[in-house]
């Protein structure tokens, strides 16, 4: 499955402290989900619907990995404007698709999650990416351009891996692969020039 991000963010986002948002408030389309994120749990749920033991497992599964995603987003969401908050719950929807979920999908990792939005947050301003879930569960945020490709696969513990592809006028393809720390990201973009790619400069 693949989602995209968008690039708009508040100046909150630059600062890379991360505090607890205030609940959302009810309203008369209260969903589920809206529940979770105003309570921090995750409530008893009914199926609608007769399912398989093995199906209701899996749909169970899905259910929690999206809302404990959610859960941490919204948490940071002070750092985070409207627009973009809105369009990570859109791609963890997209990437978590209950009705078109397949056996070749997979969860998402929450600590790569947790790496990725930190990124989006300390480290500067990313440009729209298309997102893929690695076969690990780690989340993979990839930039496609006419001759150049980027990919920053999020780890655990604030570390991401970077495979760089690119075409310089009249010379072989190049591919750079390096790995690096949140605090090195940045200067690791620099390093394979790559920062254009990715990011915004910083205003």
């Amino acid at each position: 499955m693949i989602a995209t991000f968008d690039s708009s963010v508040s100046e909150g986002e630059r600062q890379g402290h991360l505090v607890m948002n205030r609940p959302l408030a009810r309203s008369p389309s209260f969903s589920l989900e809206a529940q979770i994120l105003n309570e921090g749990r995750i409530p008893r749920i009914s199926p609608g619907r007769v399912m398989s033991p093995k199906a209701e497992t899996v749909r169970q599964a899905i259910f929690n990995n999206r809302s404990q995603l959610k859960i941490y987003t919204a948490s940071v969401a002070m750092h985070l404007s409207r627009k973009r908050r809105d369009d990570i719950f859109k791609q963890i929807d997209e990437l978590l698709d209950i009705d078109n979920w397949s056996d070749e999908d997979v969860f998402i990792s929450f600590d790569s999650y947790r790496t990725l939005i930190r990124a989006i947050i300390s480290v500067g301003l990313f440009k729209r990416a298309a997102l893929t879930v690695a076969t690990s569960g780690n989340i993979q945020a990839n930039w496609f351009l006419s001759d150049r490709r980027l990919t920053i696969e999020c780890l655990s513990q604030d570390n991401f891996v970077l495979l760089a592809y690119y075409r310089p006028i009249g010379e072989a393809p190049r591919v750079i692969n390096r790995q690096s720390a949140l605090e090195d990201l940045r200067s690791t973009l620099d390093e394979i020039k790559a920062t254009s790619w990715c990011m915004y400069e910083a205003v």
